[in-house]
């Protein structure tokens, strides 16, 4: 188990499959079973307290869970109500996976799979609050033979482009001027491909560009 103070109101526990297993619970008992959860939330604080002097409000505490590779979790605890932003969402994710990649193997207490832990050159992810804004960034992308996927993420609505091929160095560097003009963010890490799969409605696959280029 690892712990990361994120702020004074805000810490984030790195958890392995094996580690929840010795304090009792299962992960899918964890997202389940209220009580459960809340026992060993309970436990987690304590830990907090007493291997970085962390302590917080319990009566307000929100919890925000984010399943990792090699069947982790990370938890981050706070004070601080989240926002249903999905944006933020995504941020908050990115911010645990960036957490967990900064540990060695022995550190997080599971085995990290290697081909999880790059950020890829073939994949270039853009989010916009509205299709407008895809429509004008889809315009402008100059970049031939890519493999394209439209989403739609809803509470709040947001717009997910995800942008696959074999990038050369200049190429990247075109996407990447544009992600930083027009979109709302812009990442590259397969993990956030996979929520915006598994929770987003596609809306177009594979060839999303020239669909909104046609609008």
């Amino acid at each position: 188990m690892k712990f990361v103070k994120v702020d004074d109101t805000t810490i984030r526990c790195l958890i392995s499959e094996s580690e929840m297993e010795g304090y009792g619970i299962e992960i899918e008992e964890f997202l389940s079973d209220r009580q459960k959860a809340s026992e060993f939330l309970q436990m987690i604080l304590d830990d907090a307290r007493e291997e970085t002097g962390f302590t917080i409000n319990e009566a307000s505490l929100s919890v925000e869970a984010t399943m990792l590779p090699g069947k982790g979790l990370s938890l981050t605890i706070s004070e601080n109500t989240y926002s249903d932003d999905i944006i933020e969402k995504i941020r908050r994710i990115t911010d645990a996976m960036k957490d967990y990649l900064s540990f060695d193997d022995d550190e997080v207490g599971y085995e990290v799979i290697e081909e999880e832990r790059e950020f890829s050159k073939n994949l270039v992810i853009y989010t916009a609050d509205t299709l407008s804004d895809v429509i004008t960034m889809a315009k402008a992308l100059t970049v031939g033979g890519i493999k394209s996927t439209l989403y739609k993420l809803e509470n709040p609505v947001c717009y997910i482009l995800v942008l696959e091929k074999d990038f050369t160095d200049d190429e990247l560097r075109m996407v990447g001027s544009l992600g930083l003009e027009f979109a709302g963010q812009m990442l590259r890490d397969e993990l956030i491909k996979r929520y915006v799969n598994e929770h987003g409605i596609c809306m177009y696959k594979d060839t999303a560009v020239e669909f909104l280029r046609a609008l």
